[in-house]
C-alpha cells in the first residue's frame, strides 16, 4: 500500500478551496472526516466517528454537553491530523493496515504519543506486535542516533486522585520494555475541564506515583504523562505534557528533556501553527 492510495492530496486541496468560506472548525471537521474515511473506510468511520450513531471510544463523548461536543470534535480532527502528520514514518503502512482489527482506544493514544515525539523532532518507527514481553513495545524513536523503545499506555478511567491509580499501568508498561536499550513510557490520562472539579487530576499524586516508580526500576529512562485540558469560552484545548527523568536508568539518554517547553518550539509558518497538519497543504 502506498501513501497515494491512502491520501489523495489533490482532493484535500480541493476541499480546502471549496470550504474556505466556512469557519475553521467546520473546515477541519469535514476534511478530517474525509482523511479518516480514506484511511479506514466508511464502515469503520460510521462505527467510531459518525456523530449520528452510537460511537466507540475515544469518540463516545456525550455530545449533548458543551465539554463532550468539544472533545468529540477535537478527537476526530486530531486523529486525521495524526494520520496525516505521521504518514512518512517507518512502519506506518503496516501499522495502519492492522488498525481495523484492533481495539482503537489505546491505538489513538499510541498515535498521540507518536505525534508528540515527532513534533519534538524525533523520527518514529511503528513496531509490529510480537506478544513477547520485553520486545512488545509500541514505538521506537531516534535520539542523537540512539534507538529508544517507547511503550504507550492509557489510564483513562477517571481523574488521578491518588498515587495507586497509576501503579498498575506503569508496572505493565515496564514489562513491555527491553533491558538492552533505553526505554520510556508515555501514559495518557483523562481530560480535564475548566470548572469541573471532579475531572481535575491531583498533580501532586501523579508526581508521587512517578517518583516512586522511577526509584524502583533501572529499565525505564523516563515517563511522559499527557492529557487534554479544556478551558475558555468558546472552549479550546491544550495538550498538557509532563516529563519525569530517572537518575537510576542503566541506559541514560544524552538529553535533559525529550519534550521541549512550548516557548522553545519553532512556530511553523503553516496555518494554525501546524495544527491540524493537513491544513498546511499549499
Amino acid at each position: 500500500m502506498t501513501e497515494s492510495s491512502i491520501f489523495d492530496i489533490s482532493i484535500i486541496k480541493k476541499l480546502k478551496v471549496d470550504l474556505e468560506e466556512k469557519n475553521f472548525g467546520m473546515q477541519w471537521h469535514i476534511i478530517a472526516n474525509y482523511i479518516i474515511d480514506m484511511a479506514f473506510g466508511e464502515e469503520w468511520f460510521d462505527l467510531y466517528c459518525d456523530h449520528l450513531s452510537p460511537r466507540l471510544a475515544p469518540f463516545s463523548q456525550d455530545i449533548s454537553t458543551k465539554q463532550g461536543v468539544a472533545e468529540y470534535h477535537l478527537n476526530v480532527v486530531r486523529l486525521a491530523h495524526m494520520l496525516f502528520l505521521l504518514r512518512h514514518e517507518e512502519g506506518y503502512i503496516e501499522f495502519i493496515s492492522s488498525l481495523k482489527t484492533r481495539d482503537f482506544a489505546p491505538v489513538f493514544f499510541e498515535l498521540h504519543a507518536a505525534s508528540l515525539l515527532f513534533q519534538n523532532g524525533y523520527r518514529i518507527n511503528f513496531v509490529s506486535p510480537t506478544g513477547i514481553k520485553g520486545k512488545d513495545y509500541d514505538l521506537t524513536i531516534e535520539v542523537d542516533s540512539d534507538r529508544i523503545a517507547v511503550e504507550v499506555k492509557s489510564r483513562r478511567s477517571g481523574p488521578i486522585n491518588n498515587a495507586k491509580k497509576l501503579s498498575n499501568a506503569l508496572q505493565e508498561a515496564r514489562k513491555q520494555l527491553p533491558t538492552d536499550m533505553p526505554g520510556i513510557i508515555a501514559i495518557a490520562i483523562d481530560s480535564e475541564y475548566e470548572g469541573v472539579a471532579s475531572a481535575k487530576h491531583a498533580e501532586d499524586e501523579v508526581e508521587s506515583a512517578l517518583v516512586s516508580f522511577l526509584k524502583s526500576t533501572q529499565r525505564v529512562n523516563r515517563v511522559l504523562v499527557f492529557w487534554h485540558r479544556f478551558e475558555g469560552e468558546p472552549v479550546y484545548s491544550k495538550t498538557m505534557v509532563k516529563e519525569w527523568v530517572s537518575t537510576r536508568s542503566r541506559h541514560p539518554i544524552g538529553r535533559d528533556w525529550l519534550i521541549q517547553h512550548i516557548s522553545t518550539i519553532p512556530t511553523p509558518t503553516a496555518i494554525q501553527q501546524g495544527f491540524p497538519s493537513f491544513m498546511s497543504i499549499a
